[in-house]
């Protein structure tokens, strides 16, 4: 699957899992999943297979 543009070898876990295994700060991200916005209350059901996309965006604090 890809990650902001980077190929893993993720198969069968969930978002948060895959989230979680690349240190992502998981309070401060939105998750773009194969195109949509997945909800945060659905990042431990869906699962990821080899085809799909996920795009995340960190939001940074400042001033």
């Amino acid at each position: 699957m890809k990650v902001n543009g980077n190929n893993y070898e993720y198969t069968g876990q969930t978002v948060q899992e895959v989230l979680e295994a690349l240190q992502f700060r998981l309070d401060r991200i939105v998750v773009e999943y194969n195109g949509k916005i997945l909800s945060k209350s659905d990042w431990t059901s869906t699962r990821v297979s080899a085809a799909d996309t996920m795009e995340v965006v960190t939001f940074v604090g400042g001033g």
